[in-house]
């Protein structure tokens, strides 16, 4: 698979958790959860009420890991973050800090997602 952009990341993660995608504009998702809750994600830097970022989102990032600890993902934090799946391996390369790991959370996912 080559890179995928943040949009995409970002999209295929909330299809992972649930949510349904409805394109409100060509740079505006609405997500719907059954459980009510209404999220948006922007690809175009709009400002947002209730935006959905786990790239940037420390607490939905979690919710994330959250999601993978759940679905049986053997996660291995090292010098270099790396998670694994039976089927995907997610690696970062670099010192481990916060924007690393949520990208690799979230990369993850996605990634998860696709094989699915």
């Amino acid at each position: 698979m080559s890179k995928m952009e943040d949009i995409e990341i970002v999209r295929r993660c909330a299809v992972a958790i649930g949510y349904k995608l409805t394109q409100t504009d060509p740079d505006l998702w609405r997500l719907t959860h059954e459980n009510g809750d209404v999220l948006n994600i922007s690809a175009g830097g709009m400002t947002l009420l209730r935006k959905y970022d786990p790239l940037h989102d420390k607490a939905q990032a979690m919710e994330l890991l959250f999601f993978l600890i759940s679905a049986g993902v053997d996660i291995q934090l090292a010098r270099d973050i790396v998670i694994f799946d039976r089927h995907v391996t997610c690696a970062i390369e670099g010192s481990i800090d916060l924007p690393v790991l949520l990208r690799a959370i979230c990369e993850c996912v996605a990634k998860i997602g696709e094989t699915a």
